[in-house]
């Protein structure tokens, strides 16, 4: 298997250069193997750019990815679904970047496969929003009753909490902010659940309606934050007022990262 692809030489990272040696052991080792599939080793190399931008970085590595699962034997027309889904994740402070690095990466997968739109395959890829505005969970004066009810409420009213606590002027924090990695899906499922409560009372519907809308947003970068990556790579980040920070400091910022979520 060819694992040369688009790479230009440059000098790798003693860490980045051991995480590509262990790919390329495991896909050699699975070549000569009669167990698994390519998806096995494939799916786990998970890239993260911290600071997206435009989203052109991603971009790059979905070809080199397409690259990687054409060698595994994958279909062309499959690959798009699997990248999105699996293999690259993307953050960024600024909402108009977003869009754009959104739209990029889907026109990227789209000139792989042209019905890729008709899935509505939401990538891996967010704006940092702000929990500034809304109450913890835990300020609201709640009736509950049974010692289960309130041991397994308590736990989800911790959770909120933090992820309120932790996000509050996101914004100016970025992607550095250190965020645990949880069960924050069974949290957004509790709350769908308390939604379609109709015996709650008005403090709590009212808190539910406004954190029901924000909430979803502030999981999915809680889940971006704390998942472990392989690879983290990006450009340097922008000051407020346009200039770039100097490339040292994006380097070291985007190493500890990835030092912090080594697998």
């Amino acid at each position: 298997m060819n694992l040369s692809y688009q790479m230009q030489p440059f000098p790798i990272p003693a860490r980045l250069g051991d995480t590509r040696k262990r790919y390329a052991t495991t896909l050699k080792n699975f070549e000569t193997s009669q167990t698994g599939t390519p998806f096995d080793c494939i799916n786990f190399i998970v890239l993260l750019d911290p600071c997206m931008g435009s989203g052109h970085i991603l971009v790059y590595a979905f070809d080199v990815l397409v690259q990687i699962y054409k060698d595994a034997g994958y279909r062309e027309k499959d690959i798009p679904e699997l990248i999105l889904k699996h293999n690259l994740y993307g953050l960024d402070i600024d909402d108009r970047a977003y869009q754009l690095a959104y739209f990029a990466v889907m026109m990227r997968a789209w000139n792989y496969n042209h019905r890729i739109l008709v899935k509505r395959i939401e990538p891996n890829l967010c704006a940092i929003q702000e929990s500034n505005g809304l109450g913890k969970w835990s300020e609201l004066n709640m009736d509950m009753s049974g010692t289960q009810q309130l041991n397994l409420e308590s736990q989800f009213v911790q959770l909120a909490d933090e992820l309120i606590e932790k996000f509050q002027d996101a914004k100016e924090y970025g992607s550095i902010l250190d965020v645990e990695e949880k069960n924050y899906g069974a949290l957004l499922t509790y709350i769908k659940e308390l939604q379609e409560n109709s015996v709650l009372d008005l403090s709590m519907a009212a808190w539910l309606h406004e954190v029901g809308e924000r909430l979803p947003g502030l999981v999915k970068q809680a889940q971006i934050m704390g998942q472990k990556y392989d690879i983290v790579v990006t450009n340097n980040p922008s000051k407020k007022d346009g200039s770039n920070w100097s490339h040292h400091s994006s380097v070291c910022c985007a190493s500890l990262y990835h030092i912090r979520r080594a697998c």
